[in-house]
């Protein structure tokens, strides 16, 4: 396997600091968002496939070097788009596709909106936020019951029942249940749930507005599924996909946390096809 430039980026917004890690240095650009949990390294295999790309990997607030001065003040749609235009000034970036996977996909929207006659294309693994999770939105709606989620996320047993609990009732499978549990096996990545997910409560979907944006600038979205993912089951992406006129629907076999190696697998086999 060919060695790949990496480097890091880190660049100062309005509440903290961007860490892009950047791989590869073709002409081509990619800006790529992760998924709870991981960091932008989940997508160095996208410039070794692709030769004649550069992908910027961004690390999401709470995640690798990426650094928030005040967790308190939830993230808003204009920062997101203050994040990417910094990077592109400092870069030089005209053109770009972008990718997001799980809730890295809550990051892709805002810039679809703010930032379309830049975008060439759009993929989005397993979509978090198409479909509104009411759990999510019953935690962190309110100051009173964000109170009651960090009491509940400072319990081990709490959240161990509860997992339990959601296992028992087919609400999640058995690999998703165990990835909650490891992922919460500490009081570190309790607390990163806790502030990932209310710092990004007030990035919501307004699907009537994010189709009219794709359809006025003819952008092309790729949707990449997981037949056995029941965190972002197909069925939640179908309301909003069967309404984008230009699309791809790309159906793969594995669960929600292994679709990014199978996706970027599936396109490699493809010659490289472009994301």
């Amino acid at each position: 396997m060919h060695r790949i430039n990496h480097k890091e980026l880190r660049i100062a917004f309005s509440n903290g600091n961007i860490c892009w890690k950047v791989f590869g240095n073709g002409s081509k650009i990619i800006l790529a968002f992760h998924g709870f949990g991981q960091s932008g390294e989940a997508f160095a295999q996208l410039a070794r496939t692709f030769s004649d790309h550069t992908i910027y990997c961004m690390d999401l607030p709470f995640h690798g070097a990426t650094t928030i001065a005040n967790k308190n003040v939830a993230l808003t749609p204009s920062q997101i788009v203050e994040m990417a235009n910094n990077l592109i000034r400092q870069e030089g970036i005209g053109e770009f596709s972008m990718i997001g996977f799980s809730i890295g996909a809550k990051l892709v929207f805002p810039l679809i909106r703010g930032l379309a006659a830049q975008i060439t294309e759009v993929t989005l693994i397993a979509p978090d936020g198409i479909k509104e999770n009411i759990w999510y939105r019953m935690v962190t709606g309110s100051p009173a019951m964000r109170r009651v989620f960090r009491c509940i996320l400072q319990n081990s047993r709490t959240t161990d029942t509860l997992i339990t609990a959601a296992k028992a009732l087919g609400i999640v499978d058995g690999k998703t249940a165990a990835f909650a549990q490891a992922s919460l096996a500490d009081e570190r990545s309790r607390a990163r749930v806790y502030d990932i997910w209310c710092y990004l409560r007030k990035l919501k979907l307004n699907a009537a507005e994010i189709l009219h944006t794709i359809h006025k600038h003819r952008l092309a979205v790729v949707f990449v599924i997981g037949e056995k993912d029941r965190l972002v089951p197909p069925k939640s992406i179908v309301g909003l996909s069967a309404k984008i006129e230009i699309k791809k629907m790309v159906r793969l076999r594995g669960g929600h946390y292994h679709l990014i190696a199978q996706y970027l697998q599936s396109i490699g086999s493809d010659g490289g096809a472009k994301p």
